[in-house]
């Protein structure tokens, strides 16, 4: 008999998230307090409607979050590659690409051959003499991949990279290809790489707009293994956690509670498979 109580009461606080079906509603509480913290660090102006997930490197991180935009621009074309794959692509769909600045990490083009678009589907810019974004450069890289039959589907960039740790001015940045790209009639993403020096940004304030404040900014990776966590751990920070039915993870994408839940558990098998 007591083994059956305590067999009901662990069933009837279990949480449908997708890292163990046995979490218990304090952890999970617990672990969406933390989330609820960092999108507030990070100023999103409605952190309940912010997502994230825990992976173990920026790499993974990063190519997860590039698979999501992927899916979702596909989607936006009304084909779904998840199901039909990339071989099946219809040739009326502008190629997929990516816009970066030349000190990104090597991370990202790890990233792009992983989820099957290829290291040369990145456009680089360069950066001044003062290791500031080049934006002749950049709007040369966005015309380019225009001019080459392309659409860009994420807009990512750097914020702390490992050489000189500077911040460029994403908001800045965003204006730049997001006016560009308006006149082709759509609005790429931005995804922001801070994972090296997140902790420091943030300190440092955050004029440059790279945070959830830049209403285009869809989502940030994060380090904390970078400030000597003892164990392997990358966040990636969602915008809106809406953007995670486009996770391919399998799981039944329409079902509310299954949304919310990765909205709002900070571990899941996307990082762990």
């Amino acid at each position: 008999p007591i083994a059956s109580y305590v067999q009901g009461r662990l069933e009837s606080t279990i949480n449908p998230n997708l890292a163990s079906p046995y979490m218990y509603d304090t952890v999970w509480e617990a672990v969406g307090e933390v989330e609820s913290m960092l999108l507030k660090l990070l100023r999103h102006p409605y952190s309940d409607i912010g997502g994230s997930l825990v992976l173990k490197s920026a790499t993974q991180a990063i190519a997860q979050a590039l698979q999501i935009y992927l899916v979702k621009y596909y989607k936006n074309y009304n084909f779904d590659v998840e199901s039909e794959g990339l071989l099946d692509i219809p040739p009326e769909i502008p190629n997929p690409v990516i816009i970066a600045p030349i000190q990104a990490n090597y991370s990202l083009e790890k990233s792009a051959r992983l989820i099957g678009i290829g290291s040369r589907s990145i456009y680089y810019y360069r950066l001044d003499d003062e290791y500031n974004t080049d934006y002749d450069s950049l709007r040369d890289a966005v015309s380019m991949a225009h001019a080459d039959k392309k659409r860009i589907f994420a807009n990512v960039t750097i914020v702390g990279d490992t050489e000189r740790g500077k911040v460029q001015n994403v908001g800045l940045i965003d204006h730049c290809v997001s006016s560009s790209c308006k006149n082709e009639g759509y609005m790429p993403p931005m995804i922001v790489d801070a994972a090296a020096q997140w902790l420091n940004s943030i300190a440092c304030g955050n004029s440059s707009q790279w945070d959830f404040s830049n209403p285009n900014t869809k989502a940030i990776v994060l380090d904390p293994q970078k400030i000597e966590l003892p164990y392997d751990l990358s966040l990636l920070l969602f915008q809106d956690y809406t953007d995670l039915s486009f996770l391919n993870i399998g799981e039944q994408k329409s079902d509310k509670i299954n949304l919310e839940a990765r909205a709002n558990f900070l571990t899941s098998r996307g990082g762990s498979q």
